[in-house]
């Protein structure tokens, strides 16, 4: 299902696009909307805290791109991997 080019092309979007579209790529749906919706929401905060907000935010593209390349080595392996699993 995922060609040997999987990895690398997650590794690419998510450093590039933001790790959200990295977990639409892995077929993780459900996790790559909530991410959307908590940058979103972040971003918010972001704006009403006068910047705090984005320290936050810089932290979970972090976590998210980081989770979303190792999902995405895990499923180039042939490692089975649920639809909302973290790292």
């Amino acid at each position: 299902m995922f060609g040997q080019n999987h990895l690398l092309i997650v590794a690419l979007v998510s450093l590039f696009l933001g790790g959200a579209i990295g977990m639409f790529l892995n077929g993780q749906t459900k996790k790559g909307i909530i991410s959307i919706v908590v940058t979103i929401g972040l971003v918010i905060v972001g704006f009403l805290t006068f910047g705090l907000g984005f320290l936050a935010l810089a932290a979970f593209e972090i976590v998210a791109k980081v989770d979303a390349i190792i999902i995405a080595n895990k499923l180039q392996n042939g490692i089975p991997v649920g639809p909302d699993q973290w790292f």
